[in-house]
């Protein structure tokens, strides 16, 4: 009797424990599920809301992107004046070297002034 009595016992256990462990499972998997659902959802209501944002700001972002390009244009002229410029910058400074030269010639030929 003592060794069936050890086996209902250990019968039990074991189901204790399978049981046990099957509810666990089922507890993880729903955990699991939940969470997915919740990840999936946040997922969507990011991209709706990224659709929704990007047609309220269509119209803003059109008119920088006009703006954008109004500025490149004027980035581009500026850049050619810049260069017009320099170029009649240099054009006067060689122009002031020739009449510092012809300065010293005429200083050299009457001597100084007194």
């Amino acid at each position: 009797m003592g060794t069936a009595i050890l086996a209902t016992i250990a019968t039990i256990v074991a189901g204790a424990v399978a049981g046990l462990t099957g509810w666990l499972t089922a507890k993880a998997s729903a955990k699991g599920a939940v969470k997915a659902a919740q990840v999936t959802s946040l997922t969507d209501l990011e991209r709706e809301a990224g659709i929704r944002m990007a047609a309220y700001y269509k119209g803003a972002i059109d008119d920088l992107k006009a703006e954008q390009a109004e500025d490149r244009a004027e980035l581009v002229a500026l850049r050619a004046e810049v260069k017009e410029v320099r170029g009649e910058k240099d054009a006067i400074r060689r122009e002031l070297d020739q009449c510092k030269d012809t300065c010293r010639v005429l200083l050299r030929r009457t001597g100084p002034q007194d």
